[in-house]
């Protein structure tokens, strides 16, 4: 698998590989320095240079590079430069806030480096690069007084400077009590750099299991980026984790977006499954992973052996006993984009290792951008039921019937009853569940949202003024077939670019809390990640 990864990587050249920004950016560079007197070429490899040194993490050279921008367009083309200076901007903002990041909560980060309301610990040694931001911000203000997307990172840019709120332009400060906790939920400590957990990767999965079976949790996490390790903890059960990668085999076992365990042969070791080519579209031909516990604190990469090998993007499945026999199967979801068909998958376990693939004659390939799946016994039937979030579409429930009348072999009835169920919202969703929020002993079903036009969005949703972002919806079951919208009453009606997200019992009450990951985009870089508890129905924000 490694070398088949590899071979994969190596056919993509740079100028379409999405990771190799710093080879596009010396480019630019390289470029740039052999020109002369042509100032249009010039400020399309300006652009070059500050896009691509942003997205390689060269936040200084991005910064550069956009206020050499600006320059060049006031002096050649100042109507480009008028009908786009917003964006460019923003851009140079987030240019300096990320190298403020980078200079203070990755190189001298604390236990409450960018945790919002940022304070104490969270503001920076190293101020520069956010008071470049906070001037950027306030022209930027000056010009365009309601521009909820700049206000909002002037904020963050102050916090970051310790002169929140007093420090802000009253005009624009955002009232603390903004981001203050309606419910407290204590405080978590984040002790990962001591235990040399802080891996800096792109955005990936995670697992806690014991899959060494000494009953301590052990890690494992994945990145996203091609060439990004999959790394392998093993709980020292003293308080301390080492890195066991190269000893458990996984070395060359790169990328995928996500991943998420299971014991699908029975042997009483949890295995895992890696997920690959999310977001990609047709450069996200990868082939995902099945890697066998092999009990001995070694894994083996079985996916070909196991009939799991395909070549389609995804980043999200389930395991599910699909059919009631003991042994698990699984779906996985896929991502279909215009002229790129991928049809979902439905593994049928075999009980010897291997699989048959299934869905279209279970009627579950479904063509779609699929962000989530899960898996429960919505309607307590004794059958698992499948759900699946997409993005740009309405999300689909298919409810477990049991054998086909047929009887072929694989031939399960899987029912589309998304209409009666009410449950096709959001059409712009990621990540979905199944769980017992009211504890009333029947599933619900949480989706969360994944659109904002940029962060003002977010702001707008935290100032209480009008916003067209994307809102979650938590399902509450009627134990009918049917589901009523709580999102509301439940007060999770916000506005959240929800991508890594989670559930469980966060204050030991009794009653599942919801954990909510924000994603990063461009133009949304400083999203705050919420926390809501479900005992009372109240929320809290940190």
């Amino acid at each position: 698998m490694a070398e088949r990864l590899q071979q994969i990587i190596r056919g993509v050249g740079p100028e379409r590989n999405p990771y190799a920004n710093r080879a596009r950016a010396e480019f630019a560079r390289d470029a740039l320095a052999e020109l002369r007197g042509d100032p249009e070429r010039a400020m399309d490899l300006q652009l070059m240079l500050a896009h691509e040194s942003l997205q390689g993490g060269d936040s200084a050279t991005a910064a550069q590079s956009f206020r050499r921008l600006m320059e060049l367009l006031a002096r050649h083309r100042p109507q480009v430069l008028a009908t786009n200076r917003t964006q460019l901007r923003l851009y140079l903002a987030q240019s300096y806030l990320r190298l403020g990041e980078q200079q203070n909560c990755l190189t001298n980060h604390t236990t409450e480096s960018c945790l919002l309301p940022i304070r104490a610990g969270g503001v920076h040694r190293l101020p520069r690069a956010s008071r470049s931001a906070i001037a950027v911000l306030n022209e930027q203000l000056a010009e365009f007084t309601n521009d909820l997307s700049a206000r909002w990172l002037l904020n963050i840019a102050h916090m970051t400077v310790g002169e929140y709120p007093d420090g802000v332009p009253a005009r624009w400060r955002i009232d603390p009590k903004v981001f203050a906790s309606e419910y407290d939920l204590k405080r978590f400590t984040d002790v990962a750099g001591g235990l040399g957990l802080d891996v800096d990767d792109l955005a990936g999965g995670a697992i806690a299991e014991d899959f060494d079976g000494d009953d301590y949790l052990d890690l494992m996490c994945s990145s996203m980026h091609w060439q990004g390790q999959l790394r392998y903890f093993r709980n020292g059960r003293d308080g301390t984790f080492s890195e066991r990668t190269r000893e458990a085999g996984l070395l060359g076992e790169v990328g995928g977006l996500n991943i998420i365990h299971a014991d699908y042969n029975n042997d009483g070791a949890p295995d895992v499954l890696v997920l690959r080519g999310a977001w990609q579209r047709d450069l996200g031909r990868f082939p995902n992973s099945l890697l066998r516990n092999n009990g001995d604190g070694t894994f083996a990469d079985v996916t070909e052996e196991a009939g799991l090998l395909s070549f389609h993007p995804t980043q999200t499945a389930a395991w599910l006993d699909l059919d009631g026999d003991g042994w698990l199967d699984l779906f996985i979801g896929k991502e279909s984009t215009p002229g790129e068909t991928h049809p979902c998958e439905l593994f049928r376990n075999n009980r010897n290792g291997t699989f048959t693939e299934c869905a279209k004659l279970n009627g579950v390939a479904v063509t779609a951008f699929v962000k989530g799946v899960a898996a429960g016994d919505y309607n307590n039937d004794g059958r698992p039921d499948l759900y699946l979030s997409i993005q740009q579409g309405p999300n689909i429930l298919f409810r477990n019937d049991g054998p086909a009348a047929s009887r072929a072999t694989n031939a399960w009835t899987l029912t589309d009853v998304t209409a009666t169920a009410r449950v096709a919202a959001p059409r712009d969703s990621f990540g979905t569940w199944f769980f017992d929020y009211d504890n009333d002993g029947w599933l619900d079903l949480f989706v969360a949202s994944y659109w904002i036009e940029s962060v003002g969005a977010v702001a707008a949703d935290y100032l209480g003024l009008p916003s067209k972002g994307a809102r979650p919806r938590l399902y509450r079951n009627n134990r009918d077939g049917t589901f009523t919208d709580a999102t509301a009453t439940a007060k999770l009606d916000r506005v959240l670019l929800v991508m890594g997200s989670n559930f469980g019992d966060l204050d030991n009450d009794g009653w599942l809390d919801v954990y909510l990951g924000p994603a990063t985009r461009s133009s949304a870089r400083s999203c705050p990640t919420a926390c809501f508890g479900t005992r009372t129905g109240s929320s809290s924000r940190m």
